[in-house]
């Protein structure tokens, strides 16, 4: 009888694509984490810009002077490049985002290849060992039906 199935170097190549694959799925979340930081510093870009102009066009229905207006408009141009800014990184967080769900999905995928083969090569070294037991069940069975055969014709003979 052969030794039992051991997948040896396959365990280890498992072993390894699955520590990818759950270094890939830390790469996402930290990537979604990131993305959502950015989201939420878009919005509060967006509120404190919106609160600003509400707050300004309150004082402008008493009395501006041309200062004023300067000033208001100038800090209100700087909100809008730091909106901007803020959209070109969300944009990038989000583009990072898909790919690292790809090479997520990726891992996964080799690692449910190396799985699979595992498990193919077990189902293959079972078949080979049901083949092997019936192979010498059939023998043995032959063997002890044989000799009794013999001797029940000899016995029937007499």
């Amino acid at each position: 009888m052969s030794a039992p199935f051991s997948p040896g170097a396959l365990t280890t190549l498992l072993q390894r694509e699955e520590s990818l694959r759950d270094e890939a799925a830390l790469a996402l979340k930290q990537a979604q984490d990131r993305l959502a930081y950015a989201e939420s510093q878009m919005q509060m870009l967006h509120d404190y810009r919106d609160e600003y102009v509400a707050r300004w066009q309150a004082e402008f229905g008493r009395a501006a002077t041309p200062q004023i207006l300067q000033c208001y408009h100038a800090f209100k141009g700087r909100l809008e490049e730091a909106i901007s800014q803020q959209h070109d990184t969300l944009r990038q967080r989000e583009s990072q985002v898909e790919r690292t769900r790809a090479a997520l999905v990726r891992a996964e995928t080799r690692a449910a290849a190396v799985r699979k083969l595992i498990e193919r090569r077990q189902a293959e070294w079972q078949r080979t060992e049901d083949r092997r037991a019936r192979k010498l069940e059939d023998e043995f069975g032959r063997r002890s039906v044989w000799p009794g055969s013999q001797l029940d014709s000899l016995v029937a003979q007499d």
